[in-house]
């Protein structure tokens, strides 16, 4: 769900006020962002991350599982790299960029950050 919220930042001035099909090759994602449930707690954290920014959008969107095999990010989500003809940006630039995406995403009632790693810690 974080790859899902990190597009959508990314993603918000090319896709605002559009219907947008989000492929995922997990259904518990996909499950949690249809339902707007989740049963552990990283997922009720995101939820309401994830209609925050379809609300802010004006998304309509539309969930859909992909087999993982079709996933143009499976090879290299587990580490088999062969394949991959394009160059990635160094791991990094790449955490720096998710950081900043996620940076955004508004803050829950316990004033934890959906994604800091300290969900749900009352202080």
């Amino acid at each position: 769900m974080h790859a899902l919220l990190v597009a959508l930042t990314l993603w918000k001035k090319r896709i605002g006020n559009s219907i947008v099909v989000d492929y995922t090759d997990n259904n518990s994602t996909r499950g949690v962002c249809i339902s707007g449930s989740a049963l552990n707690p990283s997922g009720k954290e995101l939820v309401p991350a994830n209609f925050h920014l379809e609300g802010r959008l004006s998304l309509v969107a539309w969930y859909v599982r992909v087999p993982s095999p079709s996933s143009t990010a499976d090879g290299s989500s587990r580490g088999a790299l062969g394949d991959i003809p394009a160059k990635f940006l160094l791991n990094v630039l790449v955490e720096v960029t998710v950081n900043h995406c996620l940076s955004m995403l508004p803050i829950n009632g316990t004033g934890d950050h959906p994604c800091s790693g300290q969900m749900g810690v009352q202080r």
